[in-house]
Parts: structure tokens; C-alpha cells; sequence
């Protein structure tokens, strides 16, 4: 009775590990994939939701593909993935995380208020825990939203971030540089802009040849607008021939043509601009690319029409392309609405048609419980009754002598045999003659006797076939 009792408890535990090892997988598929294809990372995202077990399983899990559909401009299924990742998060600091960033989407998405809503839950929170390089981050979401609202406290707000972060997260305060010179930009304060820039070149956490190169063109754009066109010159010609990613190309392409209108020259480099962008596009390898493109440029073109001496005809010729580019953005937004909407039905199916947990009834834990505890009877009776061991049966010595044999010969070459060789060798000592082993081995008599030679060699022994036959009487160990 005990070994069913055993074999039941056995067949338990090796389902829950069986669950517990797809789940590790998928989702560190999800991981592998984030920063490389983020659609790909979604599909073993929604697996990992389909296998998560625990709490914490579901919060990462979710926390996942809220992550990548934030993207991918999914907004519905970051909103819901964020969401399901609050609800499943194990502690208070994984749920107010999980929360500034469903803020974030809501930010991005242009919901001010409600992403202003949730932000302020998490400012409080951070306050009071004094989890202060998680503040600055919420602060600087909260100066984002302002920014966004044209609200001038955007700056306060900003300012102290930045101080927060210098004391508790140093390494990342260039972000905070980065985003203060945004915000500045975003009220026409180029001076302002330029002074913050300068601090982000110099301290922004990416190192890279094109997250420097497009810092420095950033810092260029403030020089032209704040007039101070001959030191942007400089920044232009250091990062002409860094490397840089076809976006970044392109932005170094738009400052270097707002240099030429402010030198009055304002047909220079469009030709060239236009033509990069149209490439650019056609490379484009997802709609989320190309709306994120298309966004860019329209922000291009209002920089070229803040221009004053910006010349009608060209003020006309940029206000008719921000239109056919707003356009353009209309379509893909819809496009993207349509695939999130497909993204969210499926999930929502998948789940309805994941097997339910059963509910476990009381009695199946008492029967379990009782199970275990007749095996812990058995077992403590077993030590107080039993007098002595029963002896070892022959099938079980002749096992443990074969061990014993194949270790001896390891020990004398000093590795690990194949498992082939370790066969021969064990027919070998149960008596059989070479042609016997070739047979059962599949091998010719040649090879067994090749291999045999080869052993005894690395073995320094006479021979195999003399050394098993002195082991068997005890002579060899």
C-alpha cells in the first residue's frame, strides 16, 4: 500500500515540475526577445500567461506583454497587461511600478488626465516608502504630463527629480537632462533648452555612437533657435560621419537644413531630406515603426515653420506636407487599433479555453495528508522493528561489483568511459567472448578488439579481458 501511496505523491510532484519548466521557458523566450523583435517576444509572452501558476508567474508574466504591446503601440493590451499585472503584482513596490507605467500608457496615448490620476497614486507611495530612484522616475512621468498640458510647473517638477536623482541615481541623470531640455524646447526656451542639452551630451546614460550622435544633434536644434547657429556648425560636422541609425540620419538631415534657412538658403537640403525619408519608410519593418516615423517628421516639419524667415512658399509647401503626413498617421493608427483589437480577442480566448483549476475538495487534501502519514508511520516503524537489513539480493551484488569494475577502470585512465566501451567491458566481465560482444554491440570483432587494446593501453594493464578476470576473483581493485 505504501508504494501507491508513493507513487501517487511522485506523479503530483513530477506534474508540477513538468508545468514549472514550460513556464521558465516561454517566458525566457519572451526576455530574449524584448529588445530584438518585439513581436515575437509578445507570442511567448501570451504563452507564459497560459502556463503562469503562482501570483508571481501571472505578474511577470503579464508585466511582459504589457511591456512589448507598449511597443509595438498595442495600447489595449498594454493598458489590460499592466492591469492584470497590478492586480497579480506580490508586494506593494512591483504594484506601484506595474502602475507608473500603466500611467506611462496612458501619457503616451494622450489621456493626461487619467495618466495624471495614476501617477499622483504612485508619487505618494514612493514619498512614503522613501523609495526615491523610483520618485524621480514618477516625477519625471508627472513633468512629461504637464509638459504635455502646457503647464509651466513642469519645470518645479523637473528640477526636483533632477535633484533627487544626483543623490539616489547619479548614473541616470542624464535622462533627466535630456527630458528638462525637451520640456524647455517644448515653451520655445532654446536658451534654456541649450543649457540642459549641453548636460545631457556630457551625461546621458546610452553610449552609443547613435544615441550620442542624435544628443548632439538635439543640442545643434536649440543652438539654430536660439541663435547661436555657428557653434551648432560644430556639433553638425562632429556627428556627420558617426554612425547613426537611418532615423537619427534623418534628424541630422532636418537640423543641418534649419542651419541653411537660417543662412536664408532654404531650398539646400530638402531634396535630400525627402528622399531619405521615403527610404526610411519603405524600410520600415512594422506599422509601430512607421507611426513612430511618421510622428518624428511632423515634429521636423513645425520646427522648420517656427522659423521666422521662413519664406511663404515654403511655410505653405510644410504645412501641406504635415497634413499628408497626418494622414498617413491616421491610417496607421487605425491599422494598429485593428491588430490590438486582434491581439486583445485572442488572448481573452485563449484564456476562456485554458482548463480551469478544478476545485479541490476538502476530502482530497485529507486522503493526501492521510497518505503521507501512513508513509511516515511506516517508516518510523520500520526503524524500530526492523533488527537488521535484509541482505542484498545476488542481482543487486552482481549490479554494485559491475559499478565497481567500471570504476576501477576510470580511476586508471583517468576519464569517463563511452557507453559503448562501458558495455563491452561489462559483457565482457559476464563472461561473453569477443565474437559474443560484437554481436550484441553491433560492432565487428576488430572493433571490439581495437577498443579493447586502446583501453588497456590508456589503462597501463595487460589486458581487458585478463584485468575483469582478476576483479571477478578479487585479485584487481
Amino acid at each position: 500500500m505504501y508504494k501507491i501511496n508513493l507513487a501517487f505523491i511522485l506523479t503530483c510532484l513530477c506534474y508540477s515540475s513538468k508545468a514549472q519548466i514550460q513556464y521558465k521557458e516561454a517566458y525566457r523566450k519572451a526576455h530574449k526577445y524584448t529588445p530584438i523583435n518585439q513581436d515575437s517576444a509578445l507570442i511567448w509572452a501570451k504563452k507564459s500567461i497560459l502556463l503562469a501558476n503562482t501570483s508571481e508567474q501571472k505578474y511577470r508574466a503579464y508585466y511582459m506583454l504589457a511591456f512589448n504591446a507598449n511597443r509595438l503601440n498595442l495600447n489595449g493590451l498594454s493598458l489590460e497587461g499592466y492591469k492584470k499585472a497590478v492586480h497579480f503584482a506580490i508586494d506593494s513596490s512591483k504594484k506601484y511600478k506595474s502602475l507608473n507605467s500603466l500611467a506611462s500608457t496612458y501619457w503616451q496615448m494622450g489621456e493626461y488626465h487619467q495618466a495624471q490620476k495614476i501617477n499622483q497614486m504612485c508619487l505618494i507611495f514612493f514619498e512614503k516608502q522613501q523609495q526615491y530612484e523610483s520618485l524621480s522616475y514618477a516625477l519625471e512621468l508627472k513633468g512629461m504630463i504637464l509638459q504635455k498640458q502646457k503647464d509651466s510647473t513642469t519645470f518645479k517638477t523637473l528640477h526636483r527629480a533632477l535633484q533627487i536623482r544626483k543623490k539616489f541615481a547619479e548614473k541616470d541623470i542624464g535622462y533627466t537632462h535630456h527630458n528638462l531640455a525637451m520640456c524647455f524646447a517644448a515653451f520655445n526656451m532654446y536658451d534654456s533648452a541649450a543649457i540642459y542639452q549641453r548636460k545631457a551630451v556630457n551625461n546621458y546614460p546610452l553610449k552609443s555612437s547613435d544615441r550620442q550622435a542624435k544628443q548632439q544633434i538635439l543640442l545643434a536644434k536649440y543652438l539654430i533657435f536660439s541663435n547661436n547657429h555657428s557653434e551648432a556648425l560644430t556639433y553638425l560636422q562632429n556627428t556627420k560621419h558617426l554612425e547613426k541609425k537611418p532615423l537619427t540620419t534623418l534628424l541630422w538631415c532636418h537640423t543641418f537644413h534649419l542651419y541653411h534657412i537660417k543662412l536664408n538658403n532654404q531650398e539646400s537640403s530638402i531634396k535630400h531630406c525627402n528622399d531619405l525619408l521615403q527610404q526610411i519608410l519603405l524600410s520600415a519593418k512594422d506599422l509601430a515603426s512607421r507611426k513612430y516615423i511618421n510622428e518624428q517628421v511632423i515634429e521636423m516639419y513645425r520646427h522648420v515653420l517656427h522659423m521666422k524667415i521662413l519664406k511663404s512658399t515654403m511655410h505653405q509647401k510644410y504645412l501641406n506636407l504635415i497634413d499628408s503626413v497626418q494622414n498617413n498617421l491616421k491610417r496607421y493608427n487605425q491599422k494598429l487599433a485593428n491588430k490590438d483589437k486582434l491581439h486583445l480577442d485572442e488572448l481573452i480566448k485563449a484564456l476562456n479555453a485554458k482548463p480551469q483549476k478544478p476545485f479541490i475538495p476538502w476530502y482530497f487534501w485529507l486522503t493526501l495528508l492521510t497518505m503521507i502519514g501512513s508513509l511516515l508511520a511506516f517508516w518510523i516503524w520500520r526503524k524500530t522493528h526492523q533488527t537488521s537489513p535484509d541482505p542484498p539480493s545476488p542481482e543487486m551484488e552482481a549490479l554494485v561489483k559491475e559499478r565497481q569494475l567500471i570504476q576501477a577502470l576510470e580511476e586508471k585512465t583517468g576519464t569517463s568511459l563511452e557507453v559503448d566501451t562501458r558495455e563491452m567491458v561489462l559483457l565482457c566481465y559476464r563472461g561473453k567472448s569477443f565474437t559474443q560482444i560484437a554481436r550484441d554491440i553491433g560492432v565487428t570483432r576488430d572493433t571490439v578488439r581495437g577498443r579493447f587494446r586502446s583501453l588497456a593501453k590508456k589503462a597501463q594493464i595487460e589486458s581487458i579481458k585478463k584485468f575483469v578476470q582478476k576483479f571477478g576473483q578479487g585479485i584487481e581493485k
